[in-house]
């Protein structure tokens, strides 16, 4: 990812320090599992392209990881498109 701290800090703070995704506001109890602290990370708003400034939304761990690299989401963290070979499908012909 070659985004700077100053920039991530800066990216954070437009979303009041929040996941765009869910809202959990990093430094406090997650929504859904209150004995873990929210830490943001840097999600990629679409996967095939670079990690920059342009192209980062601040998600906590759950969002970014149950995502990882099966979605394409907008500035407001909602997903706008799936890639298919984020996805593992099994055809009945092949068991």
């Amino acid at each position: 990812i070659t985004l700077r701290n100053g920039d991530w800090n800066t990216l954070k703070q437009q979303y009041d320090n929040r996941c765009a995704c869910c809202g959990n506001k990093e430094g406090e109890p997650l929504r859904y599992n209150s004995y873990m602290i929210c830490v943001l990370q840097k999600g990629h708003m679409d996967p095939r392209k670079e990690g920059n400034l342009d192209n980062i939304i601040p998600q906590c761990k759950d969002c970014n990881q149950q995502y990882k690299d099966k979605a394409i989401f907008n500035k407001q963290g909602r997903v706008i498109d799936f890639l298919k070979e984020g996805f593992h499908t099994s055809h009945s012909s092949d068991k």
